[in-house]
């Protein structure tokens, strides 16, 4: 055993340095990788942003999977396939007593416009429950639209959703406006259209 541990004292500088920067490389690339990764696809589907969705419509934010709560009816949202229309995806948690009146006004939108604008909102504490936002929901006027308790950072991550009170109006593929306070009914009429 003295001898191999003589054996690895005797590797010249020059070698081991090579040796090192070897390492460095790989964990670069490896590191590229990686985040190449985590960039073209979101833990709740494949998302492919070069490609334009069903609607034709090219896609200059992150595309985005979820599905509603089973409240809401359960269904699937995807951002790519419903481009067509306006979406208004709204960060909040069903405990912000203070994010009812925005979600009240973006209910009675929804009531308004139908199926020409879509609405997401999304619960960004991951501990919340759906009973929870069921009540939540109810408070704000009904669950139309897509509700949701955004878990594993599908759409809190990419869009960047640090804040309650959050309101993202996405229109013909790009983030149009961006708030962090109540919005009028007028002012996201607007912004819809």
């Amino acid at each position: 055993m003295s001898r191999d541990f003589t054996r690895l004292r005797r590797i010249r500088p020059a070698t081991l340095g090579r040796v090192v920067m070897l390492v460095g490389i790989a964990a670069v690339v490896l590191g590229v990788l990686i985040g190449r990764g985590q960039t073209s696809r979101s833990a709740g589907g494949r998302v492919d942003q070069a490609a334009a969705g069903i609607s034709g419509i090219r896609l200059a934010v992150p595309d985005f999977r979820l599905t509603a709560a089973r409240f809401a009816g359960g269904g699937e949202f995807i951002l790519s396939q419903r481009a067509a229309n306006p979406t208004i995806l709204y960060g909040m948690a069903a405990w912000c007593g203070s994010c009812i009146g925005q979600a009240r006004t973006l209910v009675q939108l929804k009531r308004e416009l139908g199926d020409r604008v879509n609405l997401v909102v999304v619960d960004i504490d991951p501990n919340d429950t759906e009973a929870n936002l069921d009540g939540f929901a109810r408070a704000a006027g009904g669950p139309l639209g897509i509700w949701a308790i955004d878990r594993d950072g599908t759409v809190t991550r990419p869009y960047r959703i640090a804040y309650l009170h959050t309101t993202i109006v996405i229109r013909d593929g790009q983030e149009r406006s961006r708030s962090l306070t109540d919005e009028s009914l007028d002012q996201l009429r607007t912004a819809v259209e």
